[in-house]
């Protein structure tokens, strides 16, 4: 696992962390517990960048690449098993918070 300083917390009790080349994690950081998130992806993304909790940490919004067609999209996902996989917008947008509309 890369540094700790490569990990981006939310305040309930979990962190982000990119991960390998191609996927990323969140770290229950009480326990230590690491559940990898890309594991249901059928998209393999890279450059991964500016996860956001939302603000009761069940969605992660970041930046990533297309590793098929090299695209930048802004993406969401279920914090808990990385499930539900959403291109948010088709713009290579870093995420710095969450807005619920």
């Amino acid at each position: 696992m890369e540094s700790a300083a490569r990990a981006w917390p939310h305040p309930g009790g979990a962190a982000f962390h990119p991960g390998q080349p191609g996927g990323a994690s969140a770290v229950h950081v009480a326990t230590g517990a690491v559940t990898e998130l890309q594991s249901h992806w059928t998209t393999s993304l890279s450059s991964i960048q500016g996860p956001v909790f939302s603000p009761d940490g069940t969605r992660i919004a970041f930046c990533a690449m297309d590793d098929f067609d090299h695209t930048h999209s802004t993406y969401a996902v279920d914090a808990a098993g990385g499930k539900n996989l959403q291109v948010l917008t088709d713009q290579a947008v870093t995420p710095t918070d969450w807005l619920n509309r």
